[in-house]
């Protein structure tokens, strides 16, 4: 996450908290709508973030396995595509905790195919 993300509502709340005692109470209504404002979106990016983040990490992984994998059934080797597809099946196992190690799976599969 960007910095400028983290700092600003701090800032905004050494803001608010000076004009709690200094200020208006526009300047404090106004620094603590601002300051609300900048946390929800500091919260939204990171969740955006992440979701790219994961969507590039499959996207990716998929991307190399099926490329090895046409690559290799044009080449005529469908016994190695099979071979590599059932041992990167068994490895899968469902998970909502973490990723699964998925690249892992999928780079040992893409290797096996082209190394065999």
């Amino acid at each position: 996450m960007p910095k400028q993300l983290v700092l600003l509502p701090l800032l905004l709340l050494i803001a608010w908290v000076i004009a709690e005692y200094r200020g208006s109470r526009a300047a404090r209504r106004i620094l603590g709508a601002v300051m609300a404002l900048s946390l929800i979106c500091s919260v939204l990016y990171q969740g955006l973030a992440e979701r790219f983040a994961a969507n590039d990490y499959f996207t990716s992984a998929a991307k190399d396995l099926l490329d090895a994998s046409v690559e290799q059934l044009r080449q005529g080797r469908q016994d190695t595509v099979l071979r590599e597809w059932t041992a990167a099946t068994s490895k899968f196992g469902s998970t909502y905790e973490n990723r699964g190690a998925f690249a892992d799976v999928v780079e040992a599969a893409v290797h096996g195919m082209r190394h065999q």
